[in-house]
């Protein structure tokens, strides 16, 4: 039996939350490669 596909899309608001995102990925990146410098 195959399981029911579902897709999902972010939303106007949600996408609008994108720039924030990836600011905070770009910053946990940095925190990443200094906790391995230490």
């Amino acid at each position: 039996m195959i399981p029911p596909k579902f897709e999902y899309f972010l939303t106007e608001r949600g996408k609008a939350l994108l720039p924030a995102l990836n600011e905070l990925y770009k910053w946990g990146e940095k925190q990443i490669k200094l906790d391995k410098c230490e």
